[in-house]
């Protein structure tokens, strides 16, 4: 079927079904859930992106315990009485990157990746519902999957940016014994 074009100048009307089911407020909410699902997939990427930052983290700390040993070993005289002033930062810095995920295997709270569509479809089929209610308890679900990752997240931060702040005074403290030994 060949479509004609309109003559230049005329403005086109778009024609919106006049027989459509699902109302207005319905394709508001269908486009929420959309985007909180989103934001949900947002967030499990970044708790993807922490535990990277937290093992590239924890592999600089054991280069810095391995690095003070190996001066120890292989210059004693120059890192003398002090070379294990560092440690315990480099400690604490380990301890802080590695709390989050030993207490998320325990703890009752975990990243959701939304609620489950199984048991939506079963409610729903229990208790006949209308698209616009449907979609509210969606949103619903939504909101709290991600409020939930945002409070895990955040705490999961507070701790690499400790570890973090732990590992550079390690680092500096390391660096500065070594040299005021070199003079």
């Amino acid at each position: 079927m060949l479509r004609r074009r309109p003559r230049p100048g005329t403005a086109v009307t778009p024609r919106l079904p006049t027989s459509d089911p699902v109302s207005a407020l319905a394709h508001i909410y269908t486009a929420l859930a959309g985007v909180l699902r989103d934001q949900v997939a947002a967030q499990l990427e970044s708790a993807s992106s922490n535990s990277l930052e937290s093992v590239g983290l924890l592999a600089a700390d054991v280069a810095l315990v391995v690095a003070l040993i190996l001066v120890r070993a292989s210059d004693p005289t120059r890192i003398a009485g002090y070379w294990w002033a560092p440690l315990p930062l480099a400690a604490l810095s380990a301890g802080l990157l590695v709390v989050p995920y030993l207490s998320r295997s325990r703890n009752k709270h975990k990243f959701l990746g939304g609620p489950s569509v199984p048991g939506l479809l079963a409610v729903f089929a229990r208790e006949p519902q209308t698209p616009e209610d449907m979609l509210v308890r969606l949103i619903k679900d939504l909101q709290s999957t991600w409020q939930n990752n945002d409070t895990l997240l955040a705490r999961e931060r507070r701790y690499i940016r400790g570890g973090l702040y732990a590992l550079c005074g390690a680092s500096v403290l390391a660096v500065a014994l070594y040299s005021w030994r070199l003079n």
